[in-house]
């Protein structure tokens, strides 16, 4: 299966505007059925329906969240993949309110498109002057055939709101993260460089009213590990419903050990594009297929030894997700679970 699996295509022009969530599911089913190499023009129109099905019916994000992914899309071209898949993003919406979450920590900023659907939702979780917004869909989330259009939830901060929060947090980025709130309703992103979020999000942050009393919402700007490390010597230790974790993937290990730490007990941890495209199932493929030749290497004498094959950036990352899933696999701290949702999710319930 795993074979008729890297062979369907999915066009790289959907892997954002689509929702695509379970793809990795769809393309698995579609395989077993007989879908192999022969057929994968019916296989790529059967996914491109199924996509398309899933666009109308199967996402909902707050208005100022879709258009903070349009002006994202018209600001960065190419560099807008990075966005959250969607499907991945109503997935997570959904974990917040079933956790009835109103602390979260993100790792990895980006626009601060993902932050700010997550802050509107620990506003309504937390009861902060939750108010309807209504806006115009846009094209990835018109209503449903039948007309049925669900109100959209947000929170509307007042003057007053500004007014509650203390000097230092009046602006939406900070550089010390120890000035965070470590009680009470919180979401805070974590971001080396935020040239992207202030160029392209907090125009739209601000509308929506972060920072304040009703819409909790910073970026800290500064080394992520950093940053956990000196939350990790607060109060805010062992706070947090949830962590998100997409940034540099070579420091996935990191950000997962210091999120233990900082996640509360039945919290979650969650780490998007663990599969990185595929790419790390073909290096545990790979590393199985080395030990392999390993073993049999020193069984016979005069094998020549395995040579050394340069790596990229992805190749690396990907041998360093595979340790990872694996030892996440086996972590007896955790509940886990690993999803073909967007780019592949790996949730972490802390025990």
């Amino acid at each position: 299966m795993l074979g008729r699996f890297a062979r369907l295509r999915v066009p790289s022009s959907r892997l954002n505007r689509a929702p695509a969530i379970f793809s990795g599911m769809v393309a698995s089913q579609f395989a077993s059925k007989g879908f192999i190499a022969g057929r994968t023009k019916q296989v790529d129109s059967s996914l491109a329906e199924v996509d398309a099905y899933l666009a109308v019916v199967g996402t909902k994000e707050h208005p100022l969240v879709n258009e903070l992914r349009d002006a994202t899309a018209a600001s960065v071209g190419d560099m807008a993949r990075l966005l959250v898949d969607r499907g991945c993003g109503q997935f997570l919406a959904w974990q917040l309110r079933s956790l009835k979450a109103t602390r979260v920590l993100e790792v990895g900023t980006f626009t601060g498109a993902t932050a700010l659907s997550f802050a509107t939702i620990v506003a309504e979780n937390a009861g902060l002057s939750p108010h309807p917004l209504t806006s115009e869909a846009s094209p990835a989330q018109e209503p449903h055939a039948s007309g049925l259009q669900d109100e959209v939830i947000a929170a509307v901060p007042t003057a007053d709101d500004a007014v509650n929060v203390p000097g230092p947090l009046r602006h939406p980025i900070i550089t010390d993260p120890s000035l965070l709130p470590s009680r009470g309703p919180l979401v805070a992103t974590l971001e080396l460089d935020p040239s992207q979020l202030k160029a392209v999000g907090l125009p739209i942050w601000a509308r929506a009213g972060a920072p304040s009393a009703a819409l909790p919402l910073w970026c800290v700007e500064g080394a992520a590990t950093e940053s956990m490390q000196t939350l990790s010597a607060t109060d805010c230790v062992g706070s947090f419903d949830l962590v998100f974790i997409d940034a540099d993937k070579g420091r996935y290990p990191e950000y997962y050990e210091l999120a233990l730490a900082l996640t509360r007990k039945g919290g979650v941890i969650a780490l998007d594009n663990v599969l990185r495209r595929g790419n790390v199932v073909r290096e545990w493929r790979r590393s199985q297929t080395a030990e392999a030749v390993a073993v049999e290497a020193t069984a016979q004498e005069g094998v020549a030894p395995v040579e050394a094959v340069a790596e990229d950036e992805m190749l690396t990352s990907a041998r360093i997700l595979d340790r990872l899933n694996f030892k996440v696999s086996q972590d007896t701290r955790v509940q886990h679970c690993l999803l073909p949702v967007g780019d592949g999710l790996l949730l972490a319930t802390k025990l």
